[in-house]
C-alpha cells in the first residue's frame, strides 16, 4: 500500500475493475514533480496484472517529444498481432505511422482510428489498461491519438491511465476525469522520512520538514538522505534555506558533480540520449573516448538505472540536471556521437534530431536531412513533428531563399496540425519573401488562421490583397485565397463582399479549370444564396455536387460536407439531405474525422428543420462530442447551436439554453458573427415555444441588428423575422410587428423562398383585422401544404385554431388544434405540445398524455446504433461507422432492445421502418 494515497489507489482499482466489467473510463493525474504519480502508476501495474488485464506501458521522454508516433509505437507493439483485423486504410495508415509499412498518403485522424480499432480489437481477447507516465513529454501525434482512445473508448475494456506534471503546456482534457495529487499529509510524510533515513527522526524535525516541502515524497525523500543525521534527530539546527522542492534540480547537480570526469562524461551523454537502448550508448562512448563501464558509477549512486539493455534515469530530474549542468560544447559532442551510432535505417528521425542539436549555426547537409525527416514525418500523418523538423531545418538553413520557403512550409504544417499562433509567428518572421508566390502562400497561411481563430475581418483584407498580387502569376492559388476570403466575409457577414469574392475566385478558377474551380463555385452558391439569389446558387450549387461526385471520394467529401447547407439554405432540403447523408457515410468509411463535425452539424440542422428531431439531435451530440474530441473551435460552435436548435425543437429548456450558451460564447471569440445571429434567433425560437414572448424579444432584435449590419437576404438562415413579428403581437405591440412584418415581406420576395411566404402569411394572417383573419390563416395553411418543414405548418394551425376560439367558433378551433397537437406530437415538440394542449383545454376539450414516442426512450447514441442495425449493419460494421468498439455497441443495443420491448433486429427493424413512415407522412 503507497503511504498516504489510500484514496487514489482505491479509485484506480475501482477504474480498472470497471474495465475487467467492460465499463472502462480514464482518469488524468496531475501535480508537480516528484509528488508520486509514477509510484501510483506502478500500483496500477501491479493491479491490473493482478486481475489478468494486458499492461501497455509507456513513460513520455523530452528529448524524443518531437519523434512523430514514438510513444504511439511503444503503446501497440505488443498488439501488432492485431493489426489484420483492421480495415486497409486504417492497417496502411497505422503501420506507416508506426514504421511497420511503407509510407502512404495519410493524415493523423487515420492513425487515430487505427489505434482505436486495434485497441478495441486487442480488448476483446482480454481487457486493457493503458498506462502512460509523464504524457507531457509524449510526442503530440501520439498523445493526441491516446487523448483521443481514451474519450471514444469509454464503457468498454479498457483503461486509460495519464500522469501529467503540473505547470507544464498539457492539451484539452476537457471530457476525461481529473485527479490533482497534492502532498502527503503530516503523518505519512514522517513515516516516510522515518523509512528512508538512516537515523531517527524528530516529530518536530519531522514537522519542520513536511511544511517546508508541502509534503512532497520525492522531496522528503531526498532530504532524508542528504541531511546530517544530527539535522535530522534535532541535535543540530536545520540548515537555511532547506535544499528543497526548487532546488532537487540543484542537489541532484551536486550529487553528479562529486562523479569522476568519465563518470560525468557518460551521464551527459545518456541524458542527451534519453531513456535509450545501451547499444547506442556504447558505440557513442567508444566514439568519444569514454570506457565502456562508465555508467557504471552514475548506477551505483542512484541516479540511473541499467536493466534489460534500457538505460533509464531515476527521476526526469536527474536527466535534466545532467544535461543542464553540461556545457554547450559537452552537449553538442553528445548529440553529435548519438547521430552517429544510431545507423539504422529505423532510426533515421531520431538521427536527424540528433544531428540538428549538435550544430551551433547552419549547416547546409544537417538542414536538408532534416527537411527529409519533415516529409517522412507528413506521409505517416504527423503534422506537429513534420512542422518542427521543417522549422529546426530553417533555423540551420544557410541561403536565404532555401530558409524563408523551409519557414513558410513549417508555419503551413504547424497551421495544419492546430497550433495557429506557432504558423502565425513563423509567417510573421518571413518579412519580405523574393518570391510572389511564396509571399502569397505565407499571406494565406496568416490569412486562414486569423479566420479561424477570431479575427476573419482582418483575414479578408489580407487574402484579399494577397491574391491581387499573384492574380497573374498563380491564378490557382489566387483563386484559392479568394475563396477563403469570401468564407470570412460570411463568417462576419458581409454577404456583398462575400459574393463579390466569390466572383473573383470564379473567374480566376475557369482560367486555371479542373479541380480549380470547385472550390470557387461553392462559395459563389453559398454567396448567391445569402445574397437571396436562390434559384441560382441553388442550380450552381448541384452542379457543384455533380462534379464532385466524379472525383475520387477523398477529394470529393471535403466539397461534399460543406455545399449540403447550403442547398438547405436554398430550401432544396431533399437534395440537402440526401447529399449530406452520403458524404456523412464516406467521411466515416475513409476516417475522414475533420471533416465529421461539420457534416454531423448539418446533418442535425437540416433534420431539424425536416422535423426528424431525434435523428438532428443524435448528429448534434455526435458533432459537438467530435469537435471537442479534436479541437475543432469554429466546428464546436456550429454544432453546438445546432444541438440548441433541435434540443429547443424537442422542449430540452435546459440543455438547449447551455448549447446556445457555448454557441455564442466561442463565436464572439471566434468573431463569427453569422453564427451569432443564427444563435441569437434560436434562443428567441425557444423562449417564444415557452410562451416567453417578452424574453424573445431581446435576442431577435440582437439578430435583426447584426443582420441589417450583415444585408444577409436569406430568410431560412437565420429566421428572426417571423419570431419578433408573433412576439410582438403576442405582446400587444403591433405597429411594432406590422413594421417588422413590411421588412421582412421584402426579404421574401426577394428571395423568392417557398419556406418564406408560408411563413409571410401566418404573420400577416395574425396581424390582420378580426374580419379578414379567417381568410388569411387558410392562405398560410395552404402555402404550407406540401411544403417540407411540418413545425411551422402546425404552428400556423395553432395560431389559426386560437384565433377561431376567441371568435367562438369551438368546433373549426378544435380541429385545428387537434391537428396541431397531432404534429406536434409527431415531432415530439414538447413545449408547442404544451401549448396546443392548453388551447384545446380552452375550447372545453380535455386531451390525455400520448404515449411516449419510442426514440425519445434512446440517449442519442442508442439512436444511432439501432438506426444502422435497423438498415442491416452488423455490430462490427456499426462500430466501425461511429469509431466505437463492439462491446459499446452490443451495450447500446442491449439497453435500446430492453427500452422498446423488442427481442430482435427484425423486430427492431420493423419498428423504425414504422416510424420512418409515419415521420414521411
Amino acid at each position: 500500500m503507497l503511504l498516504g494515497r489510500q484514496r487514489q489507489t482505491r479509485q484506480i482499482e475501482q477504474l480498472l475493475r470497471a474495465a475487467r466489467a467492460s465499463e472502462g473510463g480514464a482518469l488524468v493525474i496531475r501535480g508537480e514533480t516528484g509528488v508520486g504519480k509514477t509510484a501510483l502508476l506502478r500500483h496500477a501495474e501491479v493491479e491490473a496484472a493482478a486481475q489478468k488485464m494486458r499492461v501497455l506501458w509507456v513513460a513520455g521522454i523530452e528529448s524524443e517529444s518531437e519523434l512523430a508516433f514514438s510513444s504511439l509505437a511503444t503503446v501497440l507493439h505488443p498488439l501488432i498481432e492485431n493489426l489484420q483485423k483492421l480495415p486497409p486504410r486504417q492497417r496502411a495508415a497505422l503501420e506507416a505511422a508506426l514504421l511497420l509499412g511503407p509510407s502512404v498518403e495519410a493524415d493523423r485522424f487515420a492513425v487515430y482510428v487505427g489505434t482505436l480499432t486495434l485497441l478495441s480489437a486487442a480488448a476483446e481477447a482480454a481487457p486493457l489498461a493503458v498506462l502512460v507516465d509523464d504524457a507531457q513529454w509524449l510526442d503530440r501525434a501520439s498523445l493526441e491519438t491516446l487523448l483521443f482512445a481514451a474519450r471514444r473508448l469509454r464503457g468498454t475494456p479498457i483503461a486509460h491511465l495519464f500522469t501529467v506534471r503540473a505547470g507544464v503546456a498539457f492539451p484539452s482534457t476537457e471530457g476525461l476525469p481529473e485527479e490533482l495529487l497534492d502532498g502527503l499529509d503530516a503523518e505519512a510524510g514522517h513515516t516516510l522520512l522515518s523509512q528512508t533515513a538512516k537515523g531517527s527522526v524528530a516529530p518536530i524535525v519531522a514537522a519542520r520538514l513536511h511544511r517546508e516541502t508541502a509534503g512532497n515524497p520525492l522531496a522528503l525523500t531526498e532530504l532524508a538522505v542528504t541531511l546530517d543525521p544530527k539535522e535530522l534527530d534535532g541535535r543540530r539546527p536545520l540548515p537555511e534555506p532547506l535544499p528543497i522542492t526548487v532546488h532537487l534540480e540543484l542537489g541532484f547537480g551536486a550529487r553528479i558533480s562529486d562523479l569522476s570526469h568519465f563518470a560525468r562524461r557518460a551521464l551527459i551523454l545518456a541524458a542527451a540520449c534519453g531513456e535509450c537502448d545501451v547499444g547506442p550508448i556504447a558505440r557513442a562512448l567508444t566514439s568519444l573516448g569514454l570506457p565502456a563501464d562508465a555508467l557504471t558509477e552514475a548506477e551505483a549512486a542512484g541516479l540511473l538505472v541499467i536493466r534489460d539493455g534500457t538505460i533509464a534515469f531515476r527521476h526526469p530530474l536527474v536527466r535534466s540536471a545532467a544535461y543542464r549542468h553540461a556545457n554547450e560544447d559537452e552537449r553538442r559532442a553528445s548529440h553529435r556521437a548519438i547521430a552517429d551510432a544510431l545507423d539504422a535505417p529505423a532510426d533515421s528521425e531520431r538521427r536527424a534530431w540528433h544531428l540538428g542539436a549538435s550544430t551551433a549555426g547552419a549547416d547546409a547537409a544537417i538542414a536538408d536531412e532534416l527537411e527529409t525527416t519533415s516529409q517522412r514525418a507528413l506521409t505517416r500523418g504527423s503534422h506537429p513533428a513534420a512542422a518542427a523538423a521543417l522549422e529546426k531545418s530553417a533555423r540551420i538553413t544557410p541561403d536565404g531563399k532555401s530558409r524563408a520557403r523551409r519557414l513558410v512550409a513549417a508555419a503551413g504544417l504547424w497551421e495544419r496540425a492546430g497550433f495557429g499562433v506557432r504558423a502565425l509567428a513563423l509567417a510573421d518572421e518571413v518579412e519580405d519573401a523574393d518570391d510572389s508566390q511564396l509571399e502569397a502562400e505565407r499571406h494565406h497561411i496568416q490569412g486562414r488562421v486569423l479566420m479561424w481563430t477570431g479575427d476573419p475581418t482582418r483575414a479578408r483584407e489580407i487574402l484579399a490583397s494577397g491574391a491581387d498580387r499573384v492574380e497573374n502569376a498563380a491564378p490557382a492559388q489566387a483563386a484559392a485565397m479568394l475563396v477563403d476570403a469570401s468564407i470570412a466575409s460570411t463568417m462576419t457577414g458581409d454577404c456583398a463582399a462575400a459574393l463579390r469574392l466569390a466572383r473573383r475566385a470564379t473567374a480566376l478558377g475557369a482560367r486555371v479549370g479542373g479541380m480549380a474551380m470547385l472550390g470557387p463555385q461553392f462559395s459563389l452558391a453559398h454567396a448567391l444564396i445569402l445574397n437571396g439569389l436562390t434559384r441560382e446558387g441553388v442550380q450552381l450549387g448541384r452542379e457543384v455536387v455533380a462534379r464532385a461526385r466524379e472525383l475520387p471520394s477523398h477529394l470529393a467529401c471535403p466539397i461534399l460536407t460543406s455545399i449540403p447547407i447550403v442547398l438547405h439554405f436554398g430550401e432544396d432540403h431533399e437534395t440537402a439531405r440526401e447529399v449530406i447523408t452520403e458524404a456523412v457515410d464516406t467521411a466515416r468509411e475513409q476516417g475522414l474525422l475533420a471533416l465529421l463535425p461539420y457534416a454531423l452539424a448539418s446533418l442535425s440542422l437540416i433534420e431539424s428543420r425536416l422535423g426528424r428531431m431525434r435523428r438532428a439531435l443524435a448528429a448534434a451530440t455526435e458533432a459537438t462530442q467530435f469537435a471537442r474530441d479534436l479541437g475543432l473551435r469554429s466546428e464546436l460552435a456550429f454544432a453546438c447551436y445546432c444541438a440548441a436548435v433541435a434540443e429547443g425543437g424537442l422542449g430540452m429548456e435546459a440543455e438547449s439554453r447551455e448549447h446556445a450558451r457555448d454557441a455564442l460564447q466561442l463565436a464572439q471569440e471566434l468573431g463569427i458573427d453569422s453564427l451569432v445571429t443564427m444563435t441569437c434567433t434560436a434562443i428567441g425560437v425557444l423562449e417564444v415555444s415557452l410562451q416567453r414572448p417578452d424574453a424573445a424579444v431581446g435576442p431577435l432584435e440582437t439578430a435583426r441588428s447584426l443582420l441589417r449590419h450583415q444585408n444577409m437576404r436569406q430568410p431560412i438562415v437565420a429566421p428572426w423575422n417571423a419570431e419578433y413579428i408573433e412576439a410582438l403581437v403576442l405582446l400587444g405591440r403591433r405597429p411594432e410587428a406590422a413594421l417588422a412584418l413590411a421588412e421582412f415581406a421584402d426579404i421574401v420576395e426577394s428571395a423568392d423562398s417557398a419556406w418564406g411566404r408560408a411563413v409571410l402569411a401566418r404573420c400577416r394572417a395574425m396581424l390582420a383585422p378580426e374580419g379578414y383573419a379567417v381568410v388569411a390563416f387558410e392562405e398560410a395553411i395552404a402555402l404550407h401544404e406540401g411544403g417540407p418543414i411540418p413545425l411551422d405548418r402546425a404552428r400556423t394551425r395553432l395560431r389559426f385554431g386560437q384565433l377561431l376560439h376567441r371568435q367562438r367558433r369551438t368546433l373549426e378551433a378544435r380541429r385545428q388544434l387537434r391537428a396541431a397537437l397531432s404534429e406536434f406530437e409527431l415531432l415530439e415538440a414538447r413545449a408547442w405540445i404544451d401549448q396546443s394542449k392548453a388551447a384545446l383545454a380552452a375550447t372545453g376539450e380535455r386531451v390525455g398524455d400520448a404515449a411516449r414516442p419510442h426514440l425519445a426512450l434512446l440517449t442519442p447514441q442508442e439512436t444511432q446504433v439501432c438506426l444502422a442495425v435497423a438498415n442491416g449493419a452488423t455490430n462490427r460494421e456499426v462500430a466501425a461507422r461511429f469509431f466505437l468498439s463492439t462491446k459499446t455497441v452490443e451495450t447500446h443495443l442491449t439497453s435500446a432492445y430492453r427500452k422498446l420491448a423488442v427481442r430482435s433486429r427484425s423486430e427492431l427493424a420493423g419498428l423504425l421502418a414504422r416510424i420512418e413512415l409515419r415521420e414521411r407522412a
